[in-house]
């Protein structure tokens, strides 16, 4: 029905105006498709929503394939993944499907390759959704604050797989893990342990000058913007999630700037 749409609009548009009349048509006819379609019996496809479903599935089947990557699953890590649906406010429905794609990446014949490049397709290597999912991915690998090599090994094949470096993935997992640290220090991280996680958040050093601490500090946060993530196909559950993340960037960057100014 969609081609037969299409093909009658273009020839009614050559008809009366030629290849410009046909354009036009072919523009008029999609705004009437996405307004009346259903009404029509014409299929709507909406692939940013195909997107969102998709990073749900393969963020919580592949978070329950990390999890069981070295023999079991501990506490820890089902408690990291509950915590995710918790903070990102699942409604029933979309909380079922998140345990049962969790309960899936944990069975033997999890396939892990065919299920990422699924993700790799629909996302179109957007580079921002791609980071946010591992990103993820990585929070259930330091559940326990160490990364085994299981855990590690699979978070390069996942990486290989979407178009990832293994100096990219290494880069993205210091990050990680000084965040990581971070939240576990709270209140009673030392001053010079805040400093040293908040250049590691933001992948500089401090032998760096304010103008490259400032462009690694404005790249992240572009990466993370709430608003762009959803409209390439973030699932719009997780928009809490983009939030806390640029939150963690700016709190980063706040302690770098306020530890340069009294240095």
């Amino acid at each position: 029905m969609n081609m037969l749409y299409y093909i009658i609009l273009f020839a009614i548009g050559i008809k009366f105006g030629g290849f410009f009349g046909a354009l036009f048509m072919l523009w008029a006819g999609s705004l009437l498709k996405r307004s009346f379609g259903p009404y029509l019996g014409i299929e709507v496809k909406n692939p940013a929503h195909k997107r969102q479903t998709v990073f749900l599935h393969t963020t919580f089947s592949v978070m329950g394939h990390m999890a069981k990557a070295d023999g079991h699953v501990s506490k820890a890590e089902i408690d990291i993944a509950s915590e995710l649906m918790n903070r990102m406010r699942l409604n029933d429905v979309t909380k079922k499907m998140a345990i049962e794609s969790f309960d899936y990446g944990k069975s033997a014949d999890f396939p892990l390759e065919e299920t990422v490049k699924e993700f790799r397709r629909v996302s179109m290597f957007r580079r921002d959704l791609v980071k946010m999912f591992l990103e993820l991915q990585i929070q259930v690998a330091f559940a326990d604050l160490d990364l085994s090599d299981a855990e590690r090994n699979i978070l390069h094949r996942v990486g290989a797989i979407l178009g990832v470096t293994n100096q990219d993935m290494d880069n993205l997992l210091n990050r990680m893990e000084a965040e990581i640290r971070s939240h576990k220090q709270g209140g009673r991280a030392t001053h010079a342990d805040a400093v040293k996680n908040a250049y590691q958040q933001l992948g500089v050093t401090p032998e760096d000058n304010e103008k490259t601490i400032k462009r690694a500090y404005r790249k992240l946060m572009n990466e993370h913007h709430p608003d762009k993530l959803v409209s390439k196909g973030l699932p719009e559950e997780m928009m809490i999630l983009a939030k806390e993340k640029a939150q963690d960037i700016q709190a980063a960057y706040d302690i770098i700037k306020e530890s340069r100014k009294n240095a």
